[in-house]
């Protein structure tokens, strides 16, 4: 399932999404790589352990193009929120594209029992901690996999096409 936050799609099924226990994490989702495979499985292992009935929704806020436009991100989007919504739709992980900087709107509507995001955040401010607090909602903080980050996979292909121009360049 991919939904547009706020849509009347979205509030037409919100209703049935709310009859299942919800673990959501969020993110761009750019360049899909073994640290976000690795990240989504230990979100399924997680659900499979809390609820082993099955009756759970794994969900994605996605940040869409729009709202990664809003990020002080370091390096241009590669896909677009269509195509990334789609990567993560296969991965059996329902979608919900949000426009807003971050996710804090998008949890406040859907109220998830469990939030998960990366361990680095744990000790952090984000701007959705206030409100997971305040409404008891657990947070999950993950280990990622080391070394691996959409920012190293666009750091390596920027370096492998400068390399190429070098190369092409000196052969003139």
């Amino acid at each position: 399932m991919i939904l547009k936050a706020f849509s009347e799609d979205y509030f037409k099924r919100l209703k049935n999404i709310r009859k299942h226990k919800i673990i959501f994490f969020n993110g761009c989702f750019d360049i899909m790589h073994v640290g976000h495979l690795a990240m989504i499985n230990k979100i399924k292992g997680y659900a499979e352990m809390l609820w082993p009935s099955g009756n759970y929704k794994i969900i994605c806020g996605l940040n869409s193009d729009e709202s990664v436009k809003l990020q002080d991100k370091k390096h241009p989007l590669i896909n677009s929120e269509k195509d990334r919504a789609l990567f993560l739709e296969h991965l059996d992980v329902d979608v919900i594209i949000f426009d807003e900087k971050d996710p804090s709107a998008l949890l406040m509507s859907l109220v998830p029992d469990v939030v998960a995001k990366g361990l680095e955040y744990e000790r952090k401010m984000y701007p959705e901690r206030n409100f997971l607090i305040k409404s008891d909602i657990e947070v999950k903080y993950i280990r990622m996999e080391e070394g691996y980050s959409t920012s190293n996979a666009y750091n390596k292909i920027k370096s492998y096409v400068l390399d190429e121009i070098k190369e092409r360049l000196n052969e003139t």
